[in-house]
């Protein structure tokens, strides 16, 4: 403290002069006042101040009152009154009474300050702090604590839990949500602990972290405990959502934390893959990859998977996605994996592709499939081509119909099939067909493989006669379009030659021959 506040409540002349002698003895400064008596530290008065004292409010300091005897004060009520002086009292030992009545107030005034820091700090606390004795009785609550039981302190402090919570007699000595065990144990162990705790309160059940301690005094003696308790309850309900969220994804779906390591999964996973959740938790998510790509058929997609599921009893195309996961910061703070079944729709579309590169009255694929297909292929693997032309084929619509124009397409094209069933055949156009072969064929080979096709065609079962024009080429011709084109231009010498003949060409002397 500064300068000690001094109000005197005398009409003794001599009070101001003794004040501050007994200040210079104990050597502290005052400063004196007349008015406001509520702001001073000490009031100093005779037995005629006392009914003053009993009326002022919100004073909080002490008054000493200077009495002629001690048979003077036998019959009055000191109530408010710190200390007595009488008249004949020396000096040096009022001196002495000063400096104890000083630090008294400094002691109060440190408490009062002290008291002020604890209730601001605990009140600017959000989370449930409590102080109890040994008895389970709250000696000091904060306002959220009152907030979460709707009462005010003046009717906590001094209660149980019982009451304060709202339980019945019958929960109370069952122990259920009393909390009485851990703080036993705190108690007990003389050291402090966190539990989850389940409460029940006037808005049903909530579940608290509570932090708890042990008070225990300058001499060891135990006092009781200290708790703060952070409710949990609506995280703890926004995780019950996640995981009933994930649960219910259509997709397998794995949490990854920031450290690479599978958290969860949900039960889709199990239902597609052999392993025991003991086996799955805290595994490395690149592990975990690395068994996917082992077990899986070669994909140049980074991002699929087919794999045989032996407990389904197929195959199964996955496709994988990765979205990160980012803390408040936001930095990354692990993974979320979806393993989507694409089987269904993969084979939808290939049945979608199947149809737009089939030519639908034949079976064949068509040109676009044959350019896309031969183009593509390996350029270390050797190809042949044998070109096709339905001879006159313009006659059968004329003087047949379409019907009967279909069918002799469809007749050379089953042909195709039978005879060529190792190649890969196409309806290139209009009557014209093409059969590719991957591979070493000579073109004795070739040769031999047309003049069977125009053997099975011309013993058709049609009630019309069908020949066909053949054109042979193979490689070395890099250029696919030019192989093509060799085999077609083989096919019109054949046709020049007349109806059902067959051609080659030869590449290494540029010319053609017919076979």
């Amino acid at each position: 403290m500064d300068n000690i506040k001094v109000f005197l409540l005398s009409n003794d002349i001599r009070w101001p002069q003794k004040i501050s002698a007994l200040f210079s003895l104990v050597g502290r400064k005052y400063e004196l006042i007349t008015e406001d008596e509520k702001s001073a530290d000490l009031i100093f008065l005779t037995a005629g101040g006392l009914e003053n004292i009993r009326n002022l409010s919100s004073f909080h300091g002490l008054c000493v009152m200077e009495a002629e005897s001690r048979a003077a004060i036998d019959d009055l009520d000191l109530t408010g009154v710190e200390d007595v002086w009488f008249a004949n009292d020396l000096a040096e030992y009022l001196a002495f009474r000063l400096s104890r009545l000083i630090a008294h107030l400094e002691t109060i005034r440190e408490s009062r300050t002290n008291k002020l820091y604890l209730n601001t700090m605990i009140d600017a606390i959000p989370d449930l702090v409590w102080f109890k004795d040994t008895a389970g009785k709250h000696l000091k609550v904060n306002n959220a604590f009152c907030k979460a039981v709707e009462k005010e302190k003046s009717d906590i402090e001094g209660r149980g839990h019982y009451y304060i919570w709202g339980l019945s007699e019958e929960e109370y000595s069952r122990g259920e949500f009393v909390c009485m065990e851990s703080e036993e144990i705190v108690m007990n162990e003389r050291q402090a602990r966190v539990f989850d705790e389940n409460v029940k309160t006037m808005y049903g059940m909530r579940k608290f972290s509570t932090n708890k301690a042990p008070l225990i005094d300058e001499d060891g003696n135990l006092m009781g405990t200290v708790g703060v308790a952070h409710d949990v309850t609506e995280l703890l309900n926004i995780g019950s959502e996640i995981k009933m969220l994930i649960k219910s994804l259509p997709d397998i779906t794995i949490v990854i934390d920031a450290n690479g390591r599978i958290n969860e999964v949900n039960e889709l996973f199990f239902d597609y893959f052999s392993v025991s959740p003991e086996e799955i938790s805290g595994l490395m998510y690149s592990d975990f990859r690395s068994r996917l790509r082992e077990a899986s058929e070669a994909s140049e997609e980074e991002d699929r998977f087919e794999i045989y599921m032996k407990r389904l009893g197929e195959k199964v195309t996955f496709k994988l996605i990765d979205e990160p996961i980012y803390n408040v910061f936001g930095e990354p703070n692990g993974v979320l994996c979806f393993l989507r079944d694409i089987t269904e729709e993969k084979k939808k579309v290939e049945t979608i592709l199947d149809v737009s590169y089939t030519d639908y009255l034949t079976g064949l694929r068509n040109r676009r499939y044959m350019y896309d297909n031969l183009l593509e292929r390996r350029r270390d693997e050797a190809l042949s081509v044998i070109f096709i032309d339905i001879d006159d084929f313009k006659k059968f619509n004329d003087t047949y119909g379409h019907i009967v124009g279909d069918k002799v397409l469809q007749n050379v094209a089953n042909a195709m099939k039978t005879v060529f069933e190792h190649a890969r055949n196409f309806r290139v156009g209009g009557d014209e067909m093409l059969a590719a072969f991957y591979g070493d064929y000579s073109l004795e080979e070739l040769a031999a493989m047309a003049k069977k096709l125009q053997e099975v065609i011309r013993n058709n079962e049609t009630d019309v006669d069908i020949t066909v024009s053949i054109g042979i080429a193979n490689q070395p011709v890099d250029d696919v379009k030019m192989l093509i084109r060799n085999g077609d231009d083989a096919m019109y010498k054949a046709k020049k030659s007349g109806k059902g003949k067959c051609c080659i060409y030869i590449s290494e002397k540029d010319e053609f021959k017919l076979c």
